[in-house]
């Protein structure tokens, strides 16, 4: 009896051990990675924030796809170097492009734990691509890129940039990296990734908790030019015909001290984020109402016309340009704001 109670816990021990031997066996093969898109965007090759032609196969239609994993602060500038990325390069037109910005990031204590993988990726111009895994298998890190099943894709093709940052120690022993592609949803399932933080309206970034209603009333004594609403003086203010319009005299200076605007200025960094984000956000609206804004949005002439200081973190601006002319009054909190046209005051949370 003994010996078969041992024959049965020997042999119960094999199996559990061929069991984890499978397990570990299935997990080395086939290992999902934990890692993190960190930067994501598209270009047509005029807006390349890098040189096409530094690349093997010198095409002027694009690059050929580059796909490469980076441990270390002097491998990122090795890389830069031997490619003629100007991201290091305070000469360089594109020094402070949303890429360039991200990559400077990247800083030697960042690389203590963790690894990047960059990819450059040559595609139809009309489909915008996601990262759907990051797996190991072996010594092969593969990334699975998830596209939309779609007909009729553009014969045009845009360079597609992605930033991923994965934990070093799970990817210590990589040798090679594979791209896989699969084909998964429709075009409206794949929004773009906003990498460089959150733009929402004055109104709503109040509502969400970002600002203060003191944030808010400093924010209205810079837009209404040191001066806040005290009551109205035309006597005509509550008239149903005036929509809840208030007159412009009723803005009067009060002893009001708004707070600093700290920092007084804006970075060059930070205005090519914020431009970044917003540019993001219209596109993302534009498909969501089905119109095209491409033809009249243009990062780079975008300009911020006014700071009105940054506060809890949140940098509140307005962009220039030309917009319909009309009066109109709003009040956000206590605080009522007055605008001379349909322009109206950001917040850009990072």
């Amino acid at each position: 009896m003994k010996n078969k109670k041992i024959a049965f816990i020997i042999k119960a021990a094999i199996c559990l051990a061929a069991v984890i031997a499978v397990t570990a066996f299935t997990a080395c093969e086939n290992e999902e990675l934990h890692y993190k898109v960190a930067f994501f965007d598209g270009y047509d090759t005029v807006a390349l924030p890098f040189d096409a032609q530094s690349f093997p196969d010198g095409q002027t239609d694009g690059v050929s796809d580059t796909v490469v994993k980076i441990d270390s602060h002097s491998e990122l500038l090795a890389l830069c170097a031997e490619n003629g990325f100007p991201f290091f390069n305070q000469n360089d037109e594109n020094y402070y492009s949303a890429l360039a910005v991200k990559i400077r990031e990247y800083e030697e204590k960042f690389f203590e734990t963790k690894a990047v993988v960059l990819i450059i990726k040559s595609d139809s111009g009309n489909v915008v691509s996601e990262i759907e895994k990051a797996e190991l298998k072996g010594e092969t890190l593969e990334i699975t890129l998830a596209k939309p099943d779609v007909n009729g894709e553009s014969e045009e093709k845009a360079t597609f940039v992605y930033v991923i940052e994965l934990d070093k120690k799970e990817t210590e022993n990589v040798k090679e990296i594979r791209l896989n592609e699969i084909r998964k949803g429709t075009q409206s399932d794949y929004q773009p990734i906003s990498t460089f933080g959150e733009m929402s309206t004055l109104e709503s970034a109040y509502e969400k908790g970002w600002l203060t209603a003191d944030d808010v009333r400093s924010v209205g004594f810079y837009h209404n030019g040191g001066k806040e609403w005290t009551g109205c003086v035309c006597g005509k203010c509550d008239d149903e015909n005036y929509k809840g319009l208030k007159c412009l005299e009723g803005f009067e200076v009060t002893d009001y001290v708004p707070q600093e605007r700290n920092p007084a200025s804006l970075s060059d960094e930070s205005v090519e984020k914020i431009k970044k984000v917003w540019v993001d956000y219209l596109f993302a609206s534009a498909d969501e109402y089905g119109f095209d804004v491409s033809d009249f949005i243009d990062i780079n002439n975008l300009e911020i016309e006014k700071y009105y200081g940054t506060y809890n973190g949140c940098a509140v601006i307005m962009f220039g340009g030309i917009y319909l002319q009309t009066v109109s009054t709003y009040q956000i909190a206590d605080t009522l704001f007055y605008f001379t046209d349909s322009n109206r005051i950001l917040v850009w949370k990072e």
